[in-house]
């Protein structure tokens, strides 16, 4: 049925595909960046071969300085420390199977809330500051994880078996909302 729309998203057909292992040299990338509203960090992207092509770890690491930008713009001061770790180490015994892992784990901390206004009646609140207004203890943490595995097996020419497994964990142990009531 997908073929029927423009775009395939609708339909629940997503073709992901993750990083290919090429080669058996060693790699890295590190890419470090500033932004405005105090943001910023540094990445590092590699492919560690182990034995060769046959067991290859592509992996990368990354920290830094994040704004919380709204929907009605950045602001300064509302930022979190995001840091990820992620893997997806690949091992292929042959030409005709390969077994990949997935380990993705990130954290994001020190988010600072951006307060929301609800005014007293149906007109718009004063104009706010684009400074940082919210509270200094209301710091939301959260936690995510992905772990999996995808195992390829060509059996024949024309068959290939496809098999994959995955937990998600999302847990937010602290989060705030700083809302101003009645604001005129």
């Amino acid at each position: 049925s997908e073929i029927g729309y423009a775009f395939p998203a609708p339909t629940g057909i997503v073709d992901y595909d993750l990083r290919h292992v090429g080669g058996d040299v060693p790699s890295a990338t590190i890419i470090a960046s500033v932004g405005p509203d105090e943001s910023g960090g540094v990445s590092i992207d590699g492919s560690l071969p182990l034995i060769g092509n046959t067991l290859v770890v592509p992996m990368g690491v990354s920290t830094g300085v994040s704004t919380q930008t709204t929907s009605y713009g950045p602001y300064p001061g509302y930022t979190s420390n995001v840091t990820s770790i992620g893997a997806t180490p690949q091992w292929s015994p042959n030409d005709r199977i390969t077994v990949r892992a997935i380990i993705d784990w990130q954290e994001i901390a020190n988010a600072k809330t951006f307060p929301l206004y609800f005014t007293a009646g149906d007109f718009l609140p004063p104009a706010i500051s684009k400074n940082y207004l919210g509270q200094s203890w209301a710091q939301g943490r959260n936690v995510t994880m992905n772990l999996g595995g995808i195992v390829s097996a060509q059996l024949t020419k024309v068959w290939q078996l496809k098999f994959g497994a995955f937990r998600s964990i999302n847990d937010y142990p602290v989060s705030y909302a700083d809302e101003y009531v009645d604001v005129r």
